[in-house]
C-alpha cells in the first residue's frame, strides 16, 4: 500500500462526509479514524477466487471444522487450498511501509 493509494482514498472519504460545524470536530476525527483504520485492514485483502502470484508469500484465511485457521506460504500452494480459503494477502502488504526520512 502506498502513501499517494492511502491520501487518495482519504480524499474519497473526507469529500462526502465533510463536516460544517467546529462542534462535530471531534466526532467526525474519531468517525474518520475508525473508518481509516477498517480500510486499511480490508483493503489488502483479495477474494479466495482470486489466484495470487505463485512467487509471492501469501496469508490464507481458510476454513477449519472449528473455527478459522491461517496458513503462510507461497502462492503455489493455492491450488492445494483453494477449497478451503476463505481470503488472501499478501504478507508485503500486511507490512508497514519502511521509508524512512533522513535529515
Amino acid at each position: 500500500m502506498t502513501r499517494e493509494q492511502i491520501e487518495k482514498a482519504a480524499k474519497d472519504y473526507v469529500m462526502p462526509n465533510a463536516r460544517i460545524s467546529p462542534l462535530m470536530e471531534s466526532i467526525a476525527a474519531k468517525e474518520g479514524f475508525i473508518a481509516g483504520a477498517q480500510w486499511r485492514i480490508n483493503s489488502v485483502w483479495h477474494c479466495a477466487s482470486e489466484k495470487p502470484d505463485k512467487n509471492q508469500l501469501v496469508v490464507f484465511e481458510c476454513r477449519k471444522t472449528y473455527g478459522r485457521g491461517y496458513s503462510v506460504n507461497f502462492g503455489e500452494n493455492y491450488d492445494l487450498l483453494k477449497n478451503v480459503v476463505l481470503k488472501w494477502a499478501y504478507v508485503i502488504d500486511l507490512l508497514p511501509e519502511r521509508k524512512e526520512k533522513t535529515k
